[in-house]
């Protein structure tokens, strides 16, 4: 027996199943939408109508909490590109496996724990590494991003024994290598290149901050 056409909501189904299998295999995030005015015309913002929409659905709250606990939070992995530039003085970083993010993360809070000008427990204690990301409090977010930008800078320096404040563009490969970052750096040492071919240390932190 010949089959019919399918029926509307035989047709729903099936592009609803299809929507519903997209969605579970991507990253799902939630927008909060606040309306500028009751009216809903452009250029318009009504500031006692959107303070009134934050308060009640609880926005501020959310932020205080989230303020008070840890208010920043990485995936493990998006964690472990980050700081990867931490393996240019925390070698033993480099013998963690590259699969292994979560311990390469709980390594690097317990190298830190070492250096930091407060004491190596009151940091842990900032930090928590989960199932799925690391939390760290403002303070801990402070020393992680200092003692990365000098790991950045010292790893520069040594090639710009001149401390010129610049690098010739084909030394910017072996800086980054240098700090375990990978990629092809060809393309971007030419957008951030000056036009007598050297770069910069600030050009050059944006070259890895944008490959990551």
């Amino acid at each position: 027996k010949k089959k019919g056409n399918k029926s509307v909501s035989s047709q729903f189904r099936t592009s609803l199943n299809s929507l519903m299998k997209s969605i579970n295999e991507t990253e799902t995030h939630y927008i909060r939408c606040i309306k500028s005015n009751q009216a809903k015309m452009p250029g318009t913002f009504d500031t006692s109508y959107v303070l009134d929409q934050l308060r009640t659905g609880g926005v501020f709250s959310a932020a205080d909490i989230r303020g008070k606990g840890f208010p920043f939070r990485k995936a493990h992995k998006s964690f472990r590109k980050h700081f990867l530039p931490l393996t240019y003085t925390m070698t033993s970083l480099k013998s963690i496996s590259k699969d292994d993010d979560q311990s390469f993360c709980s390594a690097v809070i317990d190298e830190m724990a070492k250096s930091v000008s407060s004491s190596g427990e009151a940091f842990k204690a900032q930090i928590i590494v989960g199932t799925t990301q690391v939390l760290y409090k403002a303070s801990a977010h402070l020393e992680l991003e200092a003692k990365r930008s000098g790991v950045i800078q010292e790893a520069f320096t040594a090639v710009d024994t001149s401390e010129t404040g610049f690098v010739a563009s084909a030394a910017v490969s072996g800086i980054v290598a240098s700090l375990s970052l990978e990629g092809d750096v060809s393309g971007a040492v030419e957008e951030f290149a000056e036009e007598d071919g050297r770069i910069s240390f600030d050009s050059f932190c944006q070259l890895v901050d944008s490959m990551q």
